[in-house]
């Protein structure tokens, strides 16, 4: 047995990106660890082709009753808690993925986290409480115990060693969701309950190990196509199965090279990004940020100026002084 693994989870649908999730890992990232899959549901017949190939299968089978299926966030990714669950300590570190990534690079690095880590979410853990006015007796009750304001993390990527596994970390986790969900933007989203559970213990992971739609641009103040990516979350839409997606093509050359797929004869991963070079383009982003955000509050600022009386008397005077030395201007 590896020292570590890589999980995703699927349910019957999503068994094509669990099988296009899984040959990106072992072809492109070069995966050397265990590979699972968390099946939600799926009868045993369409889990055979994954064993065959060494990918090893742990059934989780619903622990809600829902009568809806019609959601953004189905009910399925709230078997993500299972990955918590005290069978989880045989291997060192797990890093889980969702179905819905793509790989160009290692990952091994992940594989090596110190505690628990992932990729920021842009908007604070008040974001995934935006309903709170349906129960204003439990959200007083929430924000008195959490600090909602604190940046919250995507779990679409989850890196971590198996001692932060409890013995009830899974209840603690459904206990969470449970006492809480009427208040989440999305009925049956797993990440707000894992913000809470991991609240103040987790480390920030660059965003180019799973760059969601949009980050670049609205983040980083760079266009997607400019930012290098060892991993990309298709977290909305189109997504890579769509025909309309630009990554429709490398999806479906990923998803064919399944069949070839061996867990048992690790690959070469198609790069790998040195320590430095990780470092490096991190700092690069960072700054890259920074600048971004001071430029874009300076001119905040100066349009507001503009709109004072202060900054009608300020333009006025530089019109006044310019006329005086001949320049003219409106």
């Amino acid at each position: 047995m590896a020292r570590h693994v890589l999980v995703t989870l699927a349910d019957e649908r999503f068994l094509d990106p669990a099988r296009q999730l899984f040959a990106c890992a072992h072809f492109n990232a070069g995966w050397d660890g265990d590979l699972l899959l968390l099946a939600h549901d799926v009868p045993d017949a369409k889990l055979q082709p994954f064993r065959e190939r060494g990918i090893q299968v742990r059934e989780c089978r619903p622990w809600l009753e829902v009568d809806r299926d019609d959601v953004f966030h189905p009910p399925t990714v709230l078997s993500k808690f299972d990955v918590f669950g005290t069978e989880f300590r045989r291997w060192e570190n797990v890093v889980f993925l969702d179905s819905d990534i793509m790989l160009w690079a290692s990952i091994h690095a992940l594989s090596r986290v110190p505690g628990f880590s992932a990729v920021c979410e842009r908007r604070p853990l008040a974001g995934q409480y935006a309903e709170r006015g349906r129960d204003p007796q439990r959200a007083h009750e929430l924000e008195d115990r959490y600090r909602l304001e604190r940046p919250a993390f995507n779990s679409g990527l989850l890196a971590f060693p198996s001692a932060v596994i409890r013995d009830d970390s899974v209840e603690r986790l459904r206990g969470l969701y449970l006492r809480y969900r009427d208040l989440q933007a999305h009925p049956f989203g797993d990440q707000p309950a894992l913000n809470l559970y991991f609240r103040g213990r987790w480390t920030l992971l660059p965003d180019f190990y799973a760059a969601i739609r949009d980050h670049s641009a609205r983040h980083f103040f760079l266009p997607e196509e400019r930012l290098r990516m060892i991993g990309k979350h298709f977290a909305g839409w189109p997504r890579p199965w769509d025909e309309e997606s630009p990554y429709h093509a490398a999806w479906l050359e990923n998803l064919a090279r399944f069949e070839g797929l061996d867990a048992r004869r690790p690959q070469a991963p198609r790069a790998r990004w040195s320590r430095a070079e990780v470092q490096r383009y991190w700092l690069e982003l960072r700054a890259r940020r920074s600048l971004g955000l001071a430029g874009a509050a300076a001119r905040d600022a100066a349009t507001a100026l503009r709109s004072t009386p202060a900054g009608k008397r300020v333009r006025y005077a530089l019109r006044r002084v310019r006329e005086r030395l001949g320049g003219g201007g409106p």
